[in-house]
């Protein structure tokens, strides 16, 4: 790995570690605000940098998990990425929380990151299986 790839880990280590505190620290209602209406960024003129910040962040986020001592729920990866690319100047990535019904009445819930209405940092394979119930973002950072 490269220098700059080491630093875009231990930042998403460090988004990992901050997404968790938050989840268990901050009272219920208070982790997510409702989505507020984003513009599509496809007429960015500066969509080939934001491009490159997505898939750092993912890459990033992606080797933290599978190399780092964290193992969160997907909510807090998803809180986690969302902050990391906020932190990129990517700040209209939607934390998205969708559901299914699993084995007989048990229901199975899902969080991932959405932007221009692609999933990033999850498989879409995997999402597709679940109804969205809406889009949310984190509630800043005090």
């Amino acid at each position: 790995m490269t220098l700059a790839e080491v630093r875009d880990v231990l930042a998403a280590e460090w988004a990992l570690g901050r997404a968790q505190l938050r989840v268990w620290t901050r009272p219920t209602g208070r982790l997510v605000r409702d989505a507020p209406s984003v513009a599509r960024g496809n007429g960015r003129p500066d969509a080939a940098r934001l491009e490159t910040a997505v898939r750092r962040a993912a890459v990033a986020l992606d080797r933290a998990l599978r190399r780092g001592p964290l193992r969160p729920s997907c909510l807090v990866r998803a809180l986690a990425l969302a902050d990391l690319l906020a932190r990129r100047g990517v700040p209209d990535g939607l934390v998205r929380i969708g559901v299914r019904r699993g084995d007989g009445r048990v229901i199975d819930a899902h969080a991932w990151v959405e932007l221009d209405g692609r999933v990033v940092g999850d498989d879409p394979r995997r999402v597709r299986r679940f109804t969205p119930l809406g889009a949310v973002v984190p509630v800043a950072r005090r």
